[in-house]
């Protein structure tokens, strides 16, 4: 999966967590940790690691790592009553399940399957960044990143000027869920029957179905949202 995919899907599993036990502080965590794994690994293992591991999915991309930073999030939760280590893990194994790592059982399980072994061709960071750059669906996400911080920056003027036309944000919201839940049903569909479409630039099923479920997901955000159209909102 692609950079801002990996992010908008933390933050709608953060939102969502959030909003279902009532605390804003998931958001963050599980958004960063959402995109740590790459932020971590692929500097590691292609730059400072070039010559020997040569490979941008390693440490972070393993449950180990992810059931360490759960452990010590269990602890900090236990302690400090904060989400943020759990959270985190949270985030970091929602990353690696779009990443699909039960294809690469040496990685995901490690050390239980020996060392890393997968090594990429000369010039793949760059290829990947190619990638990231020419695809239409991350300019898109990265969009709506942008449109999610300056609505945040400014919520109290926006909370004020969505109570003040509730009917016709929950018919835009509406319109949006209808989309959303439309697409989910499509992508769906499509890992099903094994095909691609260029927008997406996936090549294998599971990302569609997983894919599907995130916007799926997105869409059962908004509608758990517009209830509090005229109620007040809970990241305010």
């Amino acid at each position: 999966m692609y950079f801002f995919f990996h992010l908008v899907t933390g933050v709608i599993i953060g939102l969502l967590l959030g909003d279902m036990l009532r605390d804003h502080r998931w958001v963050i965590p599980c958004a960063a940790g959402a995109i740590l794994p790459d932020l971590i690994d692929k500097p590691v293992g292609f730059i400072l690691f070039g010559a020997t591991i040569d490979n941008g999915r390693i440490w972070f991309h393993s449950l180990l790592i992810c059931a360490l930073v759960f452990g010590i999030g269990v602890v900090v939760w236990e302690y400090r009553r904060s989400p943020l280590g759990v959270a985190a893990a949270v985030g970091i194994f929602s990353h690696q399940v779009l990443d699909l790592m039960w294809r690469q059982p040496v990685t995901w399980f490690y050390p239980l399957l020996g060392p890393f072994r997968e090594k990429y061709p000369a010039g793949h960071l760059f290829a990947l960044l190619l990638q990231e750059l020419t695809n239409p669906w991350e300019w898109m996400l990265m969009g709506l990143v942008a449109l999610g911080l300056v609505l945040y920056v400014n919520r109290e003027r926006v909370v004020k000027d969505v109570q003040n036309y509730p009917r016709a944000v929950r018919a835009c919201l509406m319109i949006i869920i209808l989309v959303l839940g439309l697409l989910s049903i499509a992508l769906f569909i499509i890992g099903l029957v094994d095909t691609h479409l260029f927008l997406f630039d996936w090549t294998r099923p599971e990302e569609y179905i997983i894919g599907s479920i995130v916007i799926g997901l997105g869409a059962y955000l908004l509608w758990r949202w517009r209830l509090f159209v005229t109620s007040g909102y809970p990241y305010t």
